[in-house]
């Protein structure tokens, strides 16, 4: 099936719709056919049976009225701001979110969470643990000096803690952790990430921040709710969609693009 690939100069927008093909329909691939249909023909093609990719909501819960997400789960509007204008667009019914950060190691052996003094001493007995008073101490310094320190950019963040000076307790029972958690990584590679790459996202997300961080929210419903309502207007444009519909390979010719 052939599609376009010659680009029109960036000052020049076309009359003529063009016929576009979009493979994959997780968010990123709605969202872009979502805005491609609106001047173009557009074909979406997704391997699975439904729409939405890793976004997908799971009911449970005892009385089995709880929403769960097993992908996209919370956003802000400083970092997110054209999720938030498709979510508007579509209507997405968004309600603030607790992004509050707490840990539960080897079984309830060292619990804490960092939302009130009350809650960092959950257990009473780290008021004279010198090793979780020096954690603290290491997460203060290291919102300070993280930036700095990062410029290094060929440093991983195993090197970045050599550097920081960073105890022990820092660095398996708070940054991997907290790491693991935001990246859906095991907490054994998080000692090879890309410093600066992590350094730059907690900067971006304030989460090196003194004063507080941004108000997150999450879809009311779970991402069910954006994905149904994504579809339903992929369709109102005329999208063609195409589910169980695997891309084999994707070949270039004079005349536009195959895929098969």
């Amino acid at each position: 099936m052939p599609f376009e690939a010659i680009d029109p100069p960036r000052h020049h927008v076309s009359a003529a719709p063009r016929r576009i093909a979009v493979i994959g329909a997780g968010i990123s691939g709605m969202g872009a056919a979502h805005l491609l249909g609106e001047d173009h023909h557009v074909t979406l093609f997704e391997t699975c049976a439904r729409l939405g990719g890793h976004a997908r909501t799971r009911i449970a819960g005892k009385n089995g009225d709880q929403p769960v997400d097993t992908g996209f789960i919370v956003f802000n509007y400083a970092n997110y701001p054209h999720l938030a204008a498709l979510f508007k667009e579509l209507d997405v019914p968004v309600v603030e979110s607790n992004m509050s950060f707490g840990a539960s190691i080897d079984g309830g052996r060292l619990e804490y969470a960092l939302t009130t003094l009350d809650s960092i001493f959950a257990q009473r007995s780290n008021l004279a643990n010198p090793k979780f008073l020096r954690m603290l101490s290491d997460i203060v310094r290291f919102n300070k000096n993280a930036t700095k320190i990062a410029q290094d950019r060929s440093l991983t963040i195993g090197g970045f803690l050599q550097k920081l000076g960073a105890g022990e307790y820092f660095r398996n029972y708070y940054l991997a952790p907290l790491s693991g958690a935001i990246w859906s990584t095991p907490v054994g590679k998080i000692m090879d990430f890309p410093a600066y790459s992590m350094i730059d996202f907690f900067e971006n997300h304030a989460l090196l921040s003194h004063s507080g961080q941004h108000q997150w929210y999450t879809v009311k419903g779970g991402s069910q709710e954006y994905v149904s309502r994504l579809g339903a207007s992929l369709t109102a444009k005329g999208v063609d969609i195409r589910l169980n519909a695997a891309v084999q390979s994707v070949r270039r010719t004079a005349l536009g693009v195959e895929i098969k």
